[in-house]
Order: C-alpha cells, then sequence, then structure tokens
C-alpha cells in the first residue's frame, strides 16, 4: 500500500512493489488502480468547468480508451494460455520501458541508431551474457 501511495507513476509501482513479493505487488497495483480511477471524475468536473457553458466538452481520449479497457475485462473469457501469454508480453515490456525511462531512450534515440554500433552492441552482449553466466556458475 506504501509504494501505492508514495511512488508517482503506475508501471513504477508495479516494478518497485514486486520486490516486496508478488501479493505485494498485487495490493500495490489494486491500489494504484483505484487511485488512477478517480481521475475519470475530476477530469469529467474539471472538463465541464473548463468548458464555460460551451456545448461540447473535450474529455481526453486516454480516458475514454481506459474505461474500454476497464470495462471490457470482465466480460471477456480469454484461455488460460492467452492469459499466460500476455502477462509474460506485458511484464516483458513493462521492464524494456522501464529500461528505457531510466536510461533515457525514446523513439528518437532509436531511430537514430546506425547499423555498424548496433552490430557491435549486439556482438558484445552475445560475448558478456554467456561469459559471465559461466562465471556466476562457476565461481558464484
Amino acid at each position: 500500500v506504501w509504494v501505492a501511495l508514495s511512488v508517482h507513476d503506475t508501471s513504477s509501482v508495479v516494478a518497485t512493489s514486486t520486490v516486496f513479493g508478488e501479493e505485494a505487488a498485487k495490493i500495490a497495483t489494486f491500489v494504484k488502480l483505484g487511485r488512477t480511477l478517480w481521475l475519470v471524475p475530476l477530469v469529467f468536473i474539471f472538463s465541464i468547468l473548463q468548458s464555460k457553458g460551451r456545448a461540447k466538452i473535450h474529455i481526453p481520449m486516454f480516458i475514454i480508451l481506459f474505461l474500454a479497457t476497464a470495462s471490457m475485462n470482465p466480460f471477456l473469457e480469454l484461455p488460460d494460455q492467452i492469459l499466460v501469454t500476455a502477462n509474460t508480453v506485458s511484464s516483458t515490456l513493462l521492464m524494456v520501458a522501464l529500461f528505457c525511462i531510466g536510461s533515457g531512450i525514446n523513439r528518437e534515440t532509436l531511430l537514430n541508431l546506425k547499423g555498424a554500433p548496433v552490430i557491435h552492441t549486439l556482438l558484445l552482449w552475445a560475448l558478456v551474457v554467456p561469459a559471465t553466466l559461466v562465471m556466476v556458475l562457476n565461481f558464484v
């Protein structure tokens, strides 16, 4: 609960709370999503106040998509294999996103990558990862 209340970003809440175990992650995620859900009425109220009597009220698209996604969940009966795969993909993408945020990588930096440095990096990675695995397995 403390992580959900003290950490701002939802993905950071998930990542931070997993350090304390699966049960802590479930509780922190539930609390954080509950807090996030309170944004819906707040955004709606402020949209009405900002409209200043105009007929058209602007509600951000992310609010509409969030509500649509959240409301579909109870009605979808997906096979377990799809849920397991989606969970694995989701966790992996979350780790990649947190890595990119932490290291300052964005879409622009990825588009500016050139071939030779990428190949060099991949070759180094392909050498370092197995070498460190052998060291850990044999010497630790």
